[in-house]
């Protein structure tokens, strides 16, 4: 489980599964209460992504 932020702004947190990561993207798996389960894919850069807690 990780958490995703961007670094610059807004800290609202992106929380789930890692499911990839390479030099170019980082994807989440989450679950959305409203549309269910999702992918959400990140540019690397830009973002930090740390042990969800």
């Amino acid at each position: 489980m990780v958490s995703v932020v961007p670094d610059d702004t807004g800290r609202d947190p992106v929380v789930g599964e890692l499911v990839a990561s390479s030099a170019q993207e980082i994807v989440v798996k989450r679950n959305d209460p409203m549309v269910g389960e999702v992918m959400v894919h990140f540019p690397r850069a830009g973002f930090i992504v740390n042990a969800a807690k």
